[in-house]
């Protein structure tokens, strides 16, 4: 039992309806009730790429690599 103590950091939630991984799973597009995101694979909110006026149902990356 941890008496009360916090474990970790709080995290901003929101509701996800999708999510794409790139760069061979390093980066992550998430979208949802938060418009849309990108993060690290170590979940590190890394901004803001696309934002909308509602709620992202679906994304996906298309990333044109050699």
């Amino acid at each position: 039992m941890h008496e009360g103590r916090e474990i970790g950091k709080d995290r901003t939630l929101y509701d996800s309806c999708c999510v794409s991984y790139f760069s061979k799973g390093e980066y992550i597009v998430m979208g949802g009730s938060d418009k849309q995101a990108l993060y690290t694979k170590d979940w590190v909110r890394l901004g803001t790429i696309g934002e909308q006026s509602s709620w992202v149902w679906t994304c996906r990356v298309y990333v044109d690599e050699p």
